[in-house]
């Protein structure tokens, strides 16, 4: 039998080995690029996509602050017209007394408006001074209350939805010695 002779590695098989394992690899390289690429763009599309959710965000929280006190103020409106006519209505015609129950309904109507928006009195005189709602500005030496009573509000204080909005101003008893 006669021995088929064995191809020798020529030069150009290694040439063409190379060569199509570098089409290989280039082709494996631009799929890899293909797919960077496309995980840029989607990423570069949620950062513009949350940049803009957080544009509308700001401008629905500023839209917010400037109309959220839309119903107080319509709802004070028509008290700022009672003021104007009882102001209005001040001339030698009308009795004092005419324009001062005038002006209780109105602050009655205001209080009212304000309690619907959450505004609530501290009702202090009579009660235990409590530090946390009120700010003792005098003492009164007194027996008719106990000691630390609030004697007199000198200036009313405020909670909105339950929150310290103003302290109320007091005189707070003290036992005469």
């Amino acid at each position: 039998m006669k021995k088929k002779k064995q191809k020798e590695p020529h030069l150009n098989d290694e040439i063409n080995v190379d060569n199509n394992l570098e089409v290989v690899e280039i082709k494996e390289l631009k799929n890899r690029a293909e797919a960077a690429e496309s995980k840029l763009n989607e990423v570069l599309h949620a950062k513009a996509d949350f940049e803009n959710a957080r544009k509308r965000l700001e401008k629905e929280k500023e839209d917010f602050i400037k109309f959220a006190n839309d119903a107080l103020i319509t709802k004070l409106l028509p008290i700022i017209d009672n003021f104007r006519l009882a102001v209005n209505s001040m001339d030698d015609k009308h009795k004092v007394e005419d324009i001062a129950t005038g002006i209780k309904l109105i602050e009655k109507q205001l209080e009212d408006a304000l309690k619907e928006f959450g505004l609530e009195v501290i009702d202090a005189v009579g009660k235990k001074f409590d530090p946390h709602l009120e700010e003792a500005v005098a003492h009164e030496e007194t027996d008719e209350f106990e000691d630390g009573v609030v004697t007199e509000e000198l200036q009313r204080g405020y909670l909105l939805a339950g929150r310290l909005l103003r302290p109320a101003i007091v005189k707070v008893a003290k036992k005469k010695d």
